[in-house]
C-alpha cells in the first residue's frame, strides 16, 4: 500500500531539503507512528528533533535506532551531542570514550567528535579525533584552526600557536576585525622583519581579556626594536592603554575615517604575535603590573569601612559569548551565599545589572562608577580581592597583579586556563567544578578560603 502524503519519506526529504522544518517534523512523527522501528526514518526524526531543539525527542529517537543498528557509529555521535545539549555530559563523555578504539573514515563524524571531546576536556581525544578529520577532509584550514585549541590545551605552545594562524581570513569578522587599508595590504603583515626605525600597527581581536593578555607580547617589541607602536581597538580600551607609554598612537576600531588615514610600515593581529615571536626567537617576558590605576575612585579604607576587607564579585559575563550558559553563575543563590560570609565587604563589579532584584543581598554595586576598563581598573586597584567567573576582569586582575580567584566551568574550559601555555598570572588563584557544569562544591570552597582570610 502507497504510504500517505503525510507520511511519505521523500516528501519528509524535500521538506528538509527546502528547511521546513516544523512541517517535516510533523510528518516525520505521523511516519514513524506507522512504521516504528525503520531505522532510516528514525534517524530523520531525531534530526528534525534536534534542529528543533527538542532534544529529549532527539535522545528517544537516536537510542531507538541504535537498538536496531548498534554499529552505526554516526548515531552515536549524535547521540553524544544531544546528550551533551541536554547537560548529560557525563554520558556524552562515555560515548566519546567508547568510540576511541573505532576506526573512523568520516571526517565529518571525527570532527564532530573532536569538538565534543574538547568541550568535555579530552583534549588529548579531541586532538586525536581532529587530526585524523584533517586527513580525509576537504576543509583543512578551519580543522587546523580547531587543533591549535587542543594542541595550546596541552602545552604544545609552538605547533599550538602556529596552527592558531589558520583563523585568519575563515572565522567571522567579529572576532578577527578588519579594517579598510589591511584588506588590500596583505603583503604588510608583519612576519618578523626589522622595525628598526619603523611603524607597526597592531590590530585588537576577539575579546577583551584575549587583549589585555597578549598585551605584554607588544611591550616587549618595544624593549626590542625602536619603532613606532600604534594600536586598533575597541574604544572601551583606549582610556586603559592611553597611560601605557610604549603606545605612540591609538585608534578606535570603529572610527573608519581615523582608520583610512593610519600610516604603517607593517600590521600584525594581536594574537599572531606569539607565533611570529617563536618564528624568530624573540624573548617573551610578562612583568606585572603592567596596567596600572591612573586615579583612586575609592581609597582602600573607603572600601573597607568598618575594618573588613573589600572583595569584588562578577558572577556574569557577555550574553552573547558562546560558553557563556556555562561560564556565569545564573544562580544568585550561590552569590548570596558567598555575600553572607561575615567581616567582609562585597562590591559588585557587574555592569548594567540590578542587584535589587535579587532580593537582600549584601552587595554593593559600584556600576554607576563604571564606564570603561580604566574605570575599573581605578576601582579594583582599591579593592583586596576580586572573585570572578572566567570573564575579562580576571585578566585585567592578572595584569594588574592584583589577587582574583576565578571561578571555572569544567565545560568548554578555555585552553588558557588548563597549562601553562601563553600568559599566566602569578596573582590568579583557579577554583574549578568538580562536576560538569556544578558550581555548589565551588562555592563552598570559595566560602571556605574567604572565612579563613578574616580569621
Amino acid at each position: 500500500m502507497k504510504e500517505s502524503h503525510s507520511a511519505n519519506l521523500n516528501e519528509i526529504k524535500l521538506l528538509v531539503n527546502q528547511q521546513k522544518f516544523h512541517d517535516a517534523y510533523k510528518d516525520i512523527c505521523t511516519y514513524l507512528k506507522i512504521r516504528p522501528n525503520k531505522a532510516e526514518a528514525l534517524l530523520l526524526g531525531a534530526f528534525l528533533a534536534n534542529k528543533l531543539e527538542k532534544y529529549s525527542k532527539s535522545e528517544n529517537l537516536l537510542k531507538k535506532a541504535i537498538e536496531i543498528n548498534p554499529r552505526n557509529i554516526g548515531a552515536r555521535v549524535n547521540l553524544s551531542s544531544v546528550l551533551y545539549k541536554l547537560e548529560k555530559f557525563s554520558e556524552s563523555k562515555k560515548i566519546i570514550i567508547q568510540t576511541l578504539n573505532l576506526r573512523i573514515e568520516d571526517p565529518n563524524i571525527n570532527s564532530q567528535l573532536g569538538s565534543l571531546a574538547y568541550r568535555l576536556g579530552l583534549f588529548e581525544e579531541s586532538k586525536l579525533f581532529i587530526s585524523q578529520a584533517i586527513k580525509k577532509s576537504s576543509n583543512k584550514r578551519e580543522l587546523l584552526y580547531r587543533l591549535s585549541f587542543s594542541y595550546l590545551a596541552l602545552g604544545l605552545v609552538d605547533d599550538g600557536w602556529a596552527l592558531f594562524e589558520n583563523r585568519i581570513g575563515i572565522i567571522t569578522q567579529n572576532s578577527v576585525r578588519f579594517i579598510p587599508r589591511i584588506i588590500y595590504n596583505k603583503s604588510d603583515y608583519w612576519k618578523g622583519e626589522n622595525l628598526q626605525m619603523k611603524s607597526l600597527l597592531v590590530v585588537y581581536e576577539q575579546g577583551f581579556g584575549d587583549f589585555i593578555q597578549f598585551l605584554p607580547y607588544v611591550l616587549n617589541l618595544k624593549k626590542n626594536f625602536h619603532f613606532r607602536l600604534k594600536i586598533v581597538c575597541k574604544k572601551q580600551l583606549i582610556p586603559l592603554l592611553k597611560n601605557i607609554t610604549e603606545i605612540d598612537e591609538i585608534y578606535d576600531d570603529e572610527d573608519k575615517i581615523s582608520l583610512e588615514k593610519i600610516n604603517f610600515d607593517f600590521w600584525v593581529f594581536i594574537m599572531s604575535l606569539p607565533n611570529i615571536f617563536s618564528n624568530i626567537n624573540l624573548k617573551h617576558e610578562v612583568n606585572t603590573p603592567y596596567i596600572d590605576s591612573n586615579k583612586q575612585i575609592f581609597t582602600q579604607q573607603e572600601l573597607r569601612k568598618d575594618k573588613k576587607l573589600s572583595v569584588g564579585i562578577v558572577w556574569k559575563g557577555n550574553p552573547n559569548h558562546k560558553n557563556d550558559k556555562y561560564r556565569s553563575i545564573s544562580d544568585m543563590s550561590l552569590i548570596k551565599k558567598i555575600s553572607k560570609v561575615d567581616s567582609i565587604n562585597f562590591y559588585s563589579l557587574q555592569i548594567n545589572e540590578e542587584i535589587k532584584q535579587f532580593g537582600a543581598i549584601n552587595l554593593i554595586s559600584l556600576d554607576g562608577y563604571i564606564d570603561n576598563f580604566q574605570d575599573t581598573v581605578n576601582i579594583v586597584s582599591s579593592l583586596d580581592l576580586v572573585i570572578a567567573v572566567d570573564t575579562s576582569i580576571v585578566h585585567l586582575c592578572g595584569a594588574m597583579n592584583k589577587e582574583c580567584w576565578l571561578l571555572l566551568s569544567r565545560v568548554n574550559t578555555d585552553w588558557r586556563w588548563v597549562k601553562e601555555t601563553s600568559t599566566q598570572y602569578n596573582s590568579v588563584k583557579i577554583f574549578m567544578q568538580k562536576e560538569y557544569n556544578f558550581w555548589g562544591d565551588v562555592i563552598d570552597e570559595v566560602c571556605f578560603e574567604l572565612k579563613k582570610l578574616t580569621t
